[in-house]
């Protein structure tokens, strides 16, 4: 029996999401491509998601859907004319739901009656289709007349106005994208972002009276912490595109389904484990929470925190992750475990949001480079999990390849969860030395000094170490014996004295920026006293 496959890909997902930096609209953003890339825009029964999105398809014959996630969409149709309809109408749909999103699609035909099966040869030609047509000139649509004003923000034609003070007007992508985040929060029985960071995959575990009294914030201010510091962290499943190729034990429908329910309710764990109420929103009256998820689904996990919560939290989700794909007889039987890398890019909150996130993808690609390096080199079964991360503050945003040549011997991780990264060193580890350096001002302003000088004067530097030895020892010998401890699993130590470089490392690499990069954003201002006070007074 002939049967009809449908594959459609929303494409410069990055580039639509992040293209503004009011957290608002990327929340509606990736909302919007969370709810037209679902199974249930397709479920004739949910008319009120249906009637939002303006998809009225009906279809003939019957269906199944392969695959709903990761901003791909691939249908298997019992009859030829409904995959016509699909393709000569669903790209109309796709243009007024989600103005600015890129769309590619295409259709191929195969021999098997299973309508929840892509036969892998069918699945190559669709593949190279999609491929094609990705390739192709597009030109996105925006409804307006020409003689119509443009958005100061954006430059795009005008359709109505705003809700934020400081612009008047938005233009139809911008609109829905900020109607979309506002109406997330209201759609108690559907698998939104929110409900899936609180609930899980399941739609059934949803609470709606835990729903009307805790939420998520949409705006950057209420995330940040005392310091005005919030992390973007990017995670990314390690080797799936490969593994999906060799797969042939699992049909690629349970693969996906495992993968995305893996995914969202690791991060719904990690989130319960880690994340506290930051207080009421005032607003609406709710309990709040200082993190927002941007991408939760298939093997990607983009969100937004508090930078107090973003290594633990990492750290959590990538463990919870790796226990899970273990047990997972549709994700074990094809590899064993799968694995995570991450990037974290701690920034101030007005910092701009897309530069950010390319920060974290950087990190998160130098983390999987040299993971994969480690898999190579000691032959291990999978790649091992790791993160990596970094403090910017400058204006200027720079490529993290830029920013690792001119610092080489500061760019110590990325750091290992667990021990099958045994070269790598552990994140427990660095987070202990951070422990016995937070109520050490004395050692925290030696090592800021210490790395100032390694970068313009090495020879200085030396001698500062030196000193530092020797009035430690004298002064703080409990607190400078744990130091010396904690250090000795990132670097070797001499004879209970400080090492801060890794001397048989070519580039003596130091963590020492690392180890101040995670005290400084949890840091809180310090407070002006009294006397300070009346002492500016005086001189005034």
């Amino acid at each position: 029996m002939t049967t009809y496959v449908y594959g459609g890909n929303f494409e410069g997902i990055q580039s639509y999401i992040y293209g503004t930096d009011k957290l608002k609209e990327i929340v509606g953003a990736s909302e919007l491509l969370n709810e037209i890339c679902s199974e249930e825009l397709f479920d004739a029964n949910n008319v009120k998601l249906r009637e939002e999105f303006g998809f009225d398809l009906t279809f003939c014959g019957k269906f199944g859907i392969v695959q709903a996630a990761a901003s791909k969409l691939r249908i298997v149709f019992e009859k030829k004319d409904d995959c016509k309809k699909m393709m000569k109408e669903f790209p109309e749909i796709v243009r007024n739901a989600v103005p600015g999103i890129e769309f590619s699609q295409a259709d191929e035909e195969q021999e098997t009656e299973d309508l929840n099966t892509i036969i892998p040869a069918a699945k190559k030609k669709l593949e190279e289709k999609l491929a094609a047509e990705k390739n192709k000139p597009s030109t996105l649509y925006y409804p307006n007349l020409m003689i119509v004003k443009r958005a100061n923000r954006t430059g795009l034609p005008i359709t109505g106005k705003s809700d934020d003070p400081d612009e008047k007007w938005l233009d139809e992508a911008n609109i829905k994208k900020r109607k979309m985040a506002d109406y997330s929060q209201e759609r108690n029985a559907h698998k939104t972002l929110t409900n899936k960071v609180f609930f899980g995959n399941d739609k059934k575990n949803i609470q709606e009276d835990f729903l009307s009294k805790h939420s998520l914030p949409v705006e950057i201010g209420k995330i940040s912490n005392e310091n005005s510091f919030i992390a973007v962290v990017h995670a990314d499943g390690n080797g799936l595109g490969n593994l999906i190729q060799k797969m042939d034990k699992t049909p690629l429908k349970e693969f996906s389904k495992s993968l995305d329910d893996c995914t969202v309710n690791s991060a719904k764990e990690a989130f319960s484990e880690v994340v506290k109420n930051c207080g009421v929103d005032e607003k609406n009256n709710k309990e709040l929470y200082p993190f927002r998820p941007i991408i939760l689904g298939g093997d990607d996990f983009t969100f937004v925190c508090k930078a107090d919560d973003a290594v633990e939290m990492t750290k959590r989700f990538i463990q919870i992750f790796e226990e899970k794909s273990a047990k997972d007889v549709n994700l074990n039987k094809n590899g064993g475990k799968l694995t995570v890398c991450a990037g974290i890019a701690f920034v101030k909150e007005n910092y701009p949001m897309h530069f950010a996130y390319d920060l974290a993808e950087s990190l998160c690609d130098l983390a999987k480079d040299k993971a994969k390096k480690l898999q190579r080199k000691k032959k291990l079964d999978v790649i091992p999990s790791c993160f990596a991360f970094r403090k910017e503050l400058g204006s200027f945003a720079e490529d993290f390849e830029n920013i690792k040549e001119k610092n080489k011997e500061f760019v110590f991780g990325p750091y290992a969860v667990s021990e099958s990264g045994d070269e790598l060193p552990q994140i427990d580890t660095l987070v202990e030395v951070v422990k016995v350096l937070e109520d050490n001002n004395p050692f925290k302003s030696f090592l800021r000094s210490w790395m100032s000088e390694e970068i313009s004067n090495p020879d200085s530097a030396k001698l500062l170490r030196d000193r530092f030895r020797q009035v430690a020892d004298e002064k703080y010998s409990k607190e400078y014996k744990r130091l010396v401890a904690a250090m000795e699993k990132l670097v070797p130590q001499e004879d209970g004295k400080i090492v801060l470089q890794a001397t048989k490392d070519e580039n003596k690499k130091s963590p020492v920026l690392d180890i101040l990069t995670l005290i400084s954003v949890a840091e809180k201002p310090k407070k002006e006293t009294q006397e300070e006070k009346g002492g500016e007074n005086d001189n005034n």
